[in-house]
């Protein structure tokens, strides 16, 4: 998935310390830079708000014992379900999403506010 996170999505994850250099950010009036500059860790400066990809910010909660998966049911509706590593913590949604793109940007931000409040 190579589309970027959302600036909420975005934002939430440097609250939770994402600190994986990439290579596009979201200033505060919305607008997101990509590509001008090799991947840092933009979540370092008040400025800057790191963005990575859908599939970098599923990679480094995998990295945290989180995993985020988008299914699509035999009607063609997308959910997600997240599972936590060693807490036997699973959600599944019961909304559907118009597409994977979708399912995945709302498992995240209930992946991320899973780490905010553990």
């Amino acid at each position: 998935m190579n589309e970027r996170v959302t600036k909420e999505v975005a934002i939430a994850l440097k609250d939770i310390g994402y600190d994986v250099p990439c290579d596009a950010y979201y200033l505060k009036d919305d607008a997101i830079h990509i590509g001008r500059q090799e991947k840092k860790d933009f979540n370092n400066s008040v400025f800057h708000i790191s963005a990575p990809t859908v599939y970098e910010a599923i990679e480094w909660l995998d990295s945290k014992g989180v995993y985020v998966e988008a299914k699509i049911s035999l009607r063609y509706e997308w959910n997600y379900t997240i599972w936590v590593k060693h807490h036997g913590f699973e959600c599944t949604t019961c909304y559907t999403y118009p597409n994977r793109l979708a399912a995945y940007t709302a498992g995240l931000s209930i992946a991320i506010d899973y780490i905010k409040n553990k």
